[in-house]
């Protein structure tokens, strides 16, 4: 079940569904079944919405810095975020319940505890007593910044939702037992993904492509998704295609983040500078990094460790202060670049 993009995105995960004897879950096929109790559900909400939305003396005490209130900046797409996201969820919930009547489901596992699908697949799971696994997918972050962050974050925040978590190692397992997470739900289980880099044994060639795996910059907080650090990012992109074009025998090969807004930005810049210039997607990480010369990231990615598994040098471009405080940046593990 996958609400966010195609479950087959080529051979490859065609292949995995088929071995694996996986089925591909569409949710509108339950349509039919939800449809009065969605609707009903929809109009008493946009009922309940429009009383809210006349409500200013509540909200300009809540949207405030300084006793200076912006409710009236943001008024209106704020509330039509709210209609737009909150009936998307009121229809996945019914559909989701349709769905876990129809099948016999045993667990749930998923990669994140905070994203609005996975919040109503665990606790819808819940009413059918069905458990819910969190796994780790994604590098953790040491930085100090991240701790005002963590009880909204994926990895462990609070409340947890999810029953159990599966871990790469001890470092996140340390972290989450630090905010009192229960140590009998929290398994160390590794990366599968990632063990095929470390049992690489090729010889690496030097063909001379550099790959700049981009991430987009960190919309995270107010601070780290300004002008100012999308400006950052786009220069960062530029001054690498203007040195990579200068070098003889190289070739810069742009690996874009899954993500549809960042493949946007990335495509954007590619038609501004060079559309000559390669830009790869679903590719295998392993056979990428491994037949290059060198991988350049932004803020010590995950990209960065896979990278380094399988011996090829590392350079992250750091956008973000928080980022050279991480460990992989602190033990010198790659070149990081800042201003």
């Amino acid at each position: 079940l996958n609400t966010r993009k195609p479950a087959i995105t080529g051979k490859k995960s065609l292949q995995v569904i088929k071995n694996t004897n996986s089925k591909i879950v569409n949710l509108n096929y339950f349509y039919k079944n939800a449809k009065s109790n969605i609707y009903s559900s929809k109009q008493s909400f946009q009922k309940i919405l429009s009383t809210m939305i006349n409500d200013d003396d509540y909200f300009e005490k809540s949207f405030s810095v300084n006793n200076i209130p912006f409710w009236s900046c943001i008024k209106q797409s704020f509330f039509k975020m709210c209609s737009t996201r909150f009936t998307e969820s009121i229809e996945r919930i019914f559909l989701l319940k349709e769905f876990l009547t129809s099948y016999d489901i045993a667990l749930n596992f998923l990669w994140i505890d905070v994203g609005q699908e996975e919040k109503e697949c665990i606790m819808m799971g819940k009413q059918f007593s069905i458990d819910s696994v969190m796994i780790q997918h994604g590098r953790f972050q040491t930085s100090k910044i991240w701790d005002k962050f963590a009880t909204f974050l994926g990895q462990f925040p609070r409340p947890m939702l999810s029953d159990k978590q599966i871990v790469w190692g001890e470092t996140t397992k340390k972290y989450a037992l630090s905010y009192d997470h229960p140590e009998k739900n929290i398994i160390i289980g590794g990366s599968p993904r990632h063990d095929k880099f470390f049992n690489h044994n090729e010889k690496k060639s030097s063909n001379g492509n550099i790959i700049l795996a981009t991430t987009g910059t960190m919309f995270l907080s107010a601070d780290t998704c300004t002008s100012n650090s999308q400006i950052r990012y786009d220069d960062y992109f530029r001054e690498i295609y203007r040195i990579i074009k200068s070098l003889n025998g190289k070739k810069l090969i742009v690996k874009s983040h899954p993500s549809q807004i960042l493949r946007k930005i990335v495509q954007d810049l590619i038609n501004e500078l060079d559309t000559s210039i390669t830009l790869v997607e679903n590719t295998d990480n392993q056979e990428l990094f491994s037949d290059c010369d060198m991988v350049i990231t932004f803020n010590n990615s995950t990209t960065a460790l896979e990278a380094l598994s399988l011996g090829t040098p590392v350079i992250s471009l750091q956008t973000e202060s928080w980022a050279l405080e991480d460990d992989i940046a602190q033990s010198n593990a790659i070149v990081s670049i800042s201003n």
